[in-house]
């Protein structure tokens, strides 16, 4: 497991958003490709660029 140096409510957050993911793919478990994309729109979402 790669440690992602996450606080527990960032990591929370994109738990929650990959689980939404898994859940439109048909998916019942949330994957770490899930788990990346989430990681990704949140950096996308962030204005400085910084991951949550």
């Amino acid at each position: 497991m790669i440690w992602l140096q996450l606080s527990v409510r960032a990591y929370h957050r994109a738990l929650k958003l990959a689980s939404a993911i898994a859940g439109l793919a048909g998916e019942e478990n949330i994957q770490t490709t899930y788990l990346a994309l989430a990681e990704g729109m949140y950096a996308l979402r962030r204005p400085d660029g910084r991951i949550i």
